[in-house]
């Protein structure tokens, strides 16, 4: 329940019905929506199910909840931050919950043609000067940076730094990996 989130969202689209709650005490009447989306914030619910019941709720029968993000359970992803910034993986395989737990959530609260699939794929390598040149891996780009002390974040920054002006002086130029997925979990309230 971020007021800062909501003056932003407020300035972008003046016309919408925007209240400040948390996910798991949602403030609209039963039956209320067709749809609930929850993109890139489930993992920073306290109560991931109490949402989904809370979401279950306020759909009209027939409604569906989404939820997209990144699911670091599968092992598939390669991402730079994952790569320089000791404890990043760790730290998002305790955050964010894996597909199947999400589906449990899901069926629990009694949502029906509950799956997961593969939303989007991100590829997208980087040049790790120009990456850090134009604010790529500032702390505040990435809630996986901003959760890591300074020490560590600036450790991270030191060894990209170093190990780019290596690749230099080879005449080599140190890419950075970005090979994401984001993960749709899908339900259907009966």
């Amino acid at each position: 329940p971020s007021s800062q989130m909501l003056a932003v969202a407020a300035a972008r689209v003046a016309q919408a019905d925007l209240r400040r709650a948390s996910a798991e005490s949602l403030p609209w009447p039963d039956d209320t929506f067709d749809r609930v989306c929850c993109v890139n914030a489930l993992h920073h619910f306290d109560d991931p199910p109490r949402f989904v019941a809370e979401a279950r709720r306020v759909l009209r029968p027939g409604g569906g909840l989404v939820t997209v993000g990144l699911d670091p359970h599968t092992g598939t992803d390669r991402w730079a931050v994952y790569d320089h910034f000791d404890g990043t993986l760790d730290g998002d395989g305790q955050r964010y919950p894996p597909a199947a737990g999400i589906r449990s959530w899901l069926r629990t609260a009694v949502f029906v043609d509950v799956c997961t699939f593969e939303a989007q794929h991100f590829q997208a390598p980087r040049r790790a000067l120009a990456a850090l040149a134009a604010g790529h891996l500032d702390k505040a780009a990435t809630s996986q940076l901003e959760l890591l002390s300074d020490a560590a974040y600036r450790e991270g920054i030191a060894g990209i730094t170093r190990r780019a002006q290596e690749a230099q002086r080879r005449g080599e130029t140190l890419m950075l990996r970005c090979d994401l997925r984001l993960y749709a979990t899908v339900g259907w309230r009966g």
